[in-house]
Parts: structure tokens; sequence; C-alpha cells
């Protein structure tokens, strides 16, 4: 009786073993669903906004730099523009920054007159850096000094620049 119980589980095992290697047909049930295709979509890259850029000297006072840094902050998120601090421009930061639109430049001077003439579709300001000439977009403010009402001036040139309307 053991020898036929254990054959008959013997016997049961390969049968099993026989369905499970792949050879054995399977029924399709014809109401199930077949697979479609799904179509996907590549992402688009936007573009992102134009870009502000405040350039001053890492040893400017942090008092003075705070004040700098709030107003043109607050001017160019008003404006609807990105804003950066940077403590030095060269030529290879607009390569970078396609839609890089206003520069706020403090002495020491970084090269303003040749990134200017390099970069036309750029608005540049350079706040009291002696020496320079201005152009169509290079502005000079405060060049000899920044006695009170160059400030004035300045804050309301720098709003002008970042307004939508100027």
């Amino acid at each position: 009786m053991r020898m036929k119980t254990a054959s008959l589980i013997v016997l049961i095992f390969l049968a099993g073993c026989s369905m499970l290697d792949g050879n054995t047909p399977t029924e399709v049930n014809s109401s199930s669903p077949s697979p479609t295709e799904v179509s996907i979509e590549a992402p688009t890259i936007t573009p992102s906004s134009p870009l502000a850029i405040l350039v001053i000297p890492a040893d400017m006072p942090k008092k003075e730099s705070d004040l700098y840094q709030a107003a043109i902050s607050s001017l160019a998120s008003e404006s609807g523009l990105r804003f950066q601090i940077r403590n030095s421009l060269t030529q290879a930061d607009f390569e970078f920054e396609p839609n890089l639109k206003i520069v706020v430049v403090f002495p020491p001077d970084p090269g303003i007159s040749q990134l200017a003439a390099s970069a036309p579709g750029v608005q540049f300001l350079a706040v009291t850096i002696p020496g320079l000439e201005p152009s169509a977009n290079l502005s000079i403010v405060g060049a000899n000094g920044t006695p009170i009402e160059n400030q004035a001036f300045m804050a309301g040139y720098i709003a002008s620049l970042l307004s939508l309307d100027y």
C-alpha cells in the first residue's frame, strides 16, 4: 500500500512538472482585452524665465551687501525675473545663461565694457565704477562716489530697468 501511495505521489509530481515546462498549450480567454499601444510623449523643455545678476565683491560690508541684494531681489521678483548674486562675472557666464537680461555690477570692474560689447541683448549697470564710457547697453551710476542723491537715482534707475514697461 505504501508503494502505491508513493507511486501515486511521484506520478502526480511528474505530471505537475510536465505542465510547468512550457510545452503544454494554454487556453487563451478570448473575452480578455488585448494590450494596446501607449504613446509616450517626449518631455518638452520650457525656457527659463529671464535672469538678473547682481555682481558684488566678496569683501563688501555685509550691511551694504544685504541692502543691495534685498532691493534688487525684490525688484527682480516683482518683474518676473530670476535673481542671482555673484562675486565675479566672465564671458563664459553668458554662454550658459541665454536668458540673461540685466547685470548690475559693483567695483572692482570685471571688464564690464568688453562684456557689454559682447552681449548687446543684456542691459548692464555699473555702480560707482570710474573710468567707463556709457553705451547703448551700459549705464553708469555714481562713478564719482555715492552721495545720497546718486543712491536715490540708482534705486529708481534699477527699478525702471526691472519693470516690464520701462
